[in-house]
C-alpha cells in the first residue's frame, strides 16, 4: 500500500464506517459513483469485515472477492452464515503458510453445497501477495466474472443496480422510515431504471419519489 500511494495512476482513500453497519460507510456508493464519473478503470472496495451482517458489499460491487488466510480463525469465518453465498471468487492469501491448501479444499467442499443454487461457479484461488503468486490468475478470474455478468445481463451491485442506489437514498432521506410496498410500485421501478441509466442521480430521484408519495 505504501508503494501504491506514490503511484500517480492509483488513488487510495481510507474511510471510517462511523457507526454504519453492513461493513461499509454510508458514503461508499457516492465515492464509487464519483470515481466512475472520473473514468477510473477499476474501483476496489475493501470492507471493514464480512460475516453474518456485514454484507452491504453485495449491493455495491459487481464482483465480490472473499479473501481468507490459512488458519482456524479464518476457516470459521468461511463458514459464517451468508459469507459463502456472497462470494463470486474466493482467495486464500498468504499461500506460503501451513494450512493454505487445506483451507482451499474446505472452501471448495462448502461451495459444493450451494452448487445447485448458483448460475456462476465461484473460483477458489491461492495467492501470495509478497512473492507475488496467483495475482494474475485472480485478475483473470475477475475479468471472466465481469464478462459473465455482462453477457448474462446480471444487474448485480455497483452503478448498474439503480434500484439499490435509489433505496439507499430514500432511507437516508427518511432516516430509515419504512414505506410499505414502496419497492413494488411502478414509480420506484421507473426511477430505479433512470438511476441505472445515469439520467438522474439517486438523491434527486429519491426526493422526487418521496414528494410524489406525500402528495397522494
Amino acid at each position: 500500500m505504501r508503494d501504491l500511494a506514490e503511484d500517480p495512476n492509483v488513488f487510495i482513500r481510507s474511510m471510517a464506517t462511523r457507526g454504519a453497519v453492513g461493513g461499509l460507510c454510508r458514503a461508499a456508493m457516492d465515492v464509487v459513483r464519483i470515481l466512475d464519473a472520473a473514468s477510473w478503470n477499476y474501483v476496489i472496495v475493501e470492507t471493514a469485515g464480512a460475516g453474518q451482517t456485514d454484507l452491504d458489499i453485495v449491493e455495491l460491487a459487481q464482483t465480490v472477492v472473499v479473501v481468507l488466510s490459512p488458519g482456524w480463525g479464518d476457516e470459521i469465518q468461511a463458514f459464517k452464515a451468508g459469507l459463502m453465498e456472497i462470494g463470486d471468487i474466493f482467495v486464500v492469501n498468504k499461500a506460503d503458510l501451513p494450512g493454505a491448501n487445506k483451507t482451499l479444499l474446505d472452501i471448495r467442499a462448502m461451495l459444493q453445497t450451494y452448487g445447485s443454487e448458483r448460475t456462476w461457479n465461484p473460483q477458489v484461488l491461492l495467492t501470495d501477495s509478497l512473492k507475488p503468486n496467483g495475482i494474475q490468475e485472480l485478475m483473470t478470474a475477475i475479468t471472466e466474472h465481469q464478462a459473465y455478468a455482462a453477457k448474462s445481463h446480471v444487474a448485480k451491485g455497483g452503478l448498474a443496480d439503480g434500484e439499490a442506489q435509489l433505496l439507499a437514498a430514500i432511507e437516508q432521506e427518511l432516516e430509515f422510515e419504512f414505506i410499505p410496498g414502496l419497492r413494488r410500485t411502478q414509480a420506484f421501478a421507473d426511477y430505479g431504471k433512470k438511476v441505472a441509466d445515469r439520467t438522474i442521480d439517486p438523491y434527486t430521484a429519491a426526493s422526487n419519489l418521496i414528494h410524489a408519495l406525500r402528495r397522494q
